[in-house]
């Protein structure tokens, strides 16, 4: 009896751990995100705003004090959360299930969806997960929390199917904040910049905005708005910032075109706007402007800038600007690519060589995240694989598609331009 009772008990426990635990009883359905603009203040609870995505949008990578969290496409449709852990330099699927082969809902690492993106409170001690359009089972976009140990999955907040997550996410501790663009029977595509209470599990609309304006960066208790003026060459670009616990908006930095057609490139850190400017046929300075104060500090007098089209803040971090910058020659119409670092206390520029293949194009080295005061999680280098993408439940079509490797790297080493790359291991 004793021994039967005890292969019950393994038993259960066995399937505790197969079984993904999805708490829908508390989701919040959609169609309670309602279009109309709630116009009254909307008080912030838990602490400064910060952006806890690049504002160039959301990854499928999330960077927390232990570990890296990514989604990974599975090459037979949906998709697995692996997690890198820093102390064992160890990349394997967030599952501990022996012998699981990660393809179907037994395993709590598995998702149906073959597309999402990830993110973490701005402590980074909370993980969340929205999920892409699934055209197979018609599930629509949906946010999760995710225990950071994987074995829990909450569901709270199912998107209508008119609606749709874009843009970036700023985030404290108790609040979310991202663009939502929905589409209304007989309307064109619209924008509203949506608040979701992670303690209530409430969602509200803030405010519309222009479907090419973009969540471009938060400090404090203020959400900047990055809007495009197409009938304007000297303010074509706005900088709006948004006080959510005054209602109060302001424009503290326009941008236009210089007379060659080309305009600044820029990025937000905090309260910071920073900008590389046109100044000459090929160079350009590089300023920051504080977007509370409105006051402007020249930081470089001086770099390489050609084609404002091609050229990209990519980030700012440990008190650099990394820009990458594009020339054409238009006689041999030869691309050449360059990345720059300017330092934000001195000026001082250094060009980064590090690189890595992908496919048949070379890549300058991608940084995923600082994962300690001494290093950086990078990927050094892609190999590619076929993967199947369902249409519906009887068609589907194959592609391919490149694998990231993964590896940590000494941020002195790689702002030295030194390829001492630690590769990160995989464990399937």
């Amino acid at each position: 009896m004793k021994k039967g009772f005890c292969l019950l008990m393994a038993a259960i426990l066995f399937f505790s751990a197969c079984a993904q635990e999805v708490d829908s009883s508390s989701s919040v359905s959609g169609t309670l995100l309602s279009t109309q603009v709630d116009h009254s203040l909307y008080p912030i609870r838990g602490g400064d705003l910060q952006m806890v995505t690049s504002n160039g949008g959301a990854s499928q990578t999330a960077i927390s004090s232990d570990g890296a969290y990514q989604l990974v496409p599975l090459t037979d449709g949906g998709m697995v959360l692996y997690y890198i852990d820093y102390a064992s330099r160890v990349r394997t699927p967030l599952c501990p299930n022996p012998g699981c082969r990660h393809t179907d809902d037994t395993c709590p690492a598995w998702f149906s969806q073959m597309g999402g993106v990830l993110f973490m409170n701005s402590s980074k001690t909370r993980l969340f997960c929205i999920t892409c359009f699934e055209f197979v089972t018609g599930t629509p976009d949906i946010l999760w929390e995710i225990s950071l140990d994987g074995m829990t999955r909450t569901k709270l907040f199912e998107f209508d199917f008119d609606q749709n997550f874009v843009d970036a996410v700023a985030a404290n501790e108790d609040q979310l904040f991202f663009g939502l663009r929905y589409l209304e029977q007989g309307s064109t595509p619209q924008k509203v910049l949506c608040a979701f209470d992670l303690s209530r599990r409430e969602a509200h609309s803030l405010f519309t905005y222009e479907d090419s304006a973009w969540l471009y960066g938060a400090f404090e208790h203020s959400l900047i708005i990055l809007s495009f003026l197409p009938d304007s060459s000297q303010d074509a670009f706005v900088y709006s910032v948004y006080n959510l616990d005054t209602g109060e908006k302001s424009d503290p930095y326009r941008a236009g075109y210089a007379p060659d057609g080309r305009r600044s490139v820029t990025t937000t850190d905090q309260n910071f706007l920073y900008a590389i400017n046109p100044t000459t046929e090929d160079h350009g300075n590089v300023s920051r402007i504080d977007l509370k104060s409105g006051e402007e500090v020249l930081l470089c007098e001086d770099l390489p800038f050609f084609d404002s089209d091609t050229s990209y803040i990519q980030f700012v971090l440990d008190g650099k600007i990394v820009a990458d910058i594009t020339d054409a020659d238009p006689q041999t119409r030869e691309i050449s690519h360059y990345r720059y670092a300017v330092d934000c206390q001195d000026g001082q520029v250094t060009e980064l060589t590090l690189s890595c293949k992908n496919g048949l194009l070379d890549e300058f080295l991608p940084i995923l995240g600082s994962i300690s005061p001494q290093d950086y999680l990078v990927i050094s280098n892609y190999q590619e694989e076929e993967i199947v993408i369902p249409i519906n439940s009887e068609e589907s079509y194959t592609s391919q598609i490149t694998v990231p490797q993964y590896a940590f790297l000494a941020k002195d080493d790689y702002w030295n331009n030194r390829a001492n790359y630690l590769p990160v291991r995989q464990d399937l």
